[in-house]
């Protein structure tokens, strides 16, 4: 696929009606800071902050039903309202994005066991080492400077990690990706809609991976100015909410619309493959 055409594609209906689009964004990401209100450390906030999340795990879908809009030439249509989208139909839209979650989280397992089996082998020896220094250590700075002595080591065993972990959570992404779009256009639900989001990127996940790269340097930079932020204002809720506000006059409704209009290139050579 070219992905500068879908890139070109999705400015053009960004166009249409870009200050709704962004409205709708606004309004979901006041929406999502709302569960990190509650960090207090008793047992009963955490209570209502698991709730919370439980509830808004369908709040992101009006991000897919306004962006749907727009690509298919309704962007007239594109509403406040398509933000409370995942709370007006949450019964209906739950149990898919229930089962993506619960996929993630077992994809996530997976990966970590075996990318910690991979180090086990072959940085065992290193580990094992650094582990037994720290153990028999008297003192904080004997700790440090066994920590010191390995720091190469270290630093190399840390960034396999993070590759690797990147690596197979971006093909999990990709693969995953089509879900809210397949279950909000095609109404498949479910396991069913996993099922129908693997099949269809088959042969697309390195296109999913281009476009993603396409925006990195976009990425890389709110995450550089997140990191300022933190270091002065070390509040990470205002710090969301202002990278999140930077990001959507920067960035973010361009990264979105082009995320639609890849499914939707998808969609048609699957569903006509398929003769569905």
């Amino acid at each position: 696929m070219n992905i500068r055409s879908i890139k070109n594609r999705a400015l053009e209906v960004l166009d249409t009606n870009k200050q709704s689009f962004i409205r709708v964004l606004i309004i979901l990401l006041v929406l999502d800071v709302i569960p990190s209100l509650f960090t207090a450390s008793n047992a009963f906030i955490r209570i209502i902050r698991f709730a919370l999340m439980i509830v808004f795990l369908t709040v992101s879908h009006g991000k897919v039903v306004s962006s749907l809009k727009m690509v298919r030439n309704n962007a007239s249509e594109v509403k406040d309202e398509d933000a409370f989208v995942g709370f007006k139909r949450i019964q209906e839209l739950f149990p898919t994005y229930f089962v993506t979650t619960v996929v993630e989280i077992a994809i996530i397992f997976v990966a970590t066991l075996v990318i910690g089996v991979i180090s086990a082998i072959l940085f065992g020896d290193i580990l094992v080492s650094i582990f037994n220094t720290i153990a028999y250590s008297q003192s904080e700075s004997a700790i440090a400077y066994a920590l010191l002595s390995a720091g190469s080591s270290i630093i190399f065993v840390i960034l396999f990690f993070v590759i690797v972990g990147a690596i197979i959570g971006l093909i999990a992404s990709a693969y995953l990706f089509p879900v809210p779009y397949v279950l909000e256009q095609y109404h498949i639900t479910g396991f069913d809609a996993v099922k129908t989001s693997v099949r269809m990127m088959k042969g697309h996940v390195f296109d999913y991976i281009k476009l993603f790269f396409s925006f990195f340097g976009w990425i890389l930079l709110i995450g550089f100015v997140e990191a300022i932020l933190m270091r002065f204002i070390g509040n990470s809720l205002i710090i969301s909410i202002i990278t999140g506000i930077i990001a959507i006059y920067t960035y973010m409704p361009h990264y979105t619309l082009s995320m639609t209009v890849l499914f939707e290139e998808i969609s048609y050579y699957y569903f006509n493959q398929v003769g569905e």
